[in-house]
């Protein structure tokens, strides 16, 4: 039987990873950002980088790491990105602000 974690700790343990290193246990990985009065999230899935940006003007960015790992072309406003746009911005709401 796996160690259990104390009570009261949040998170997910990492226990099933180190048993199968091939194991996908989380759909994205999240980033904040804060500067000055400019808040952002961005949310890493395989493919795409989503940024949320709140405060002076707002904003969204899409990136898509297939074709542009660089991160050089915003395809947040792209022809064809809209079902994309909308699951990373379904995945940033589930973020615990």
């Amino acid at each position: 039987m796996p160690p259990q974690a104390a009570p009261g700790l949040a998170g997910k343990s990492l226990v099933p990873l180190l048993d199968r290193p091939d194991r996908r246990i989380k759909n994205a990985a999240y980033t904040q950002i804060a500067f000055e009065d400019v808040r952002g999230l961005a949310v890493r899935t395989d493919r795409y980088r989503y940024i949320q940006w709140h405060g002076r003007g707002g904003g969204e960015e899409l990136y898509d790491h297939a074709s542009d790992p660089g991160e050089f072309r915003n395809q947040a406003g792209a022809a064809g990105m809209d079902n994309v746009l909308r699951q990373h911005r379904r995945l940033a709401a589930q973020y615990p602000w």
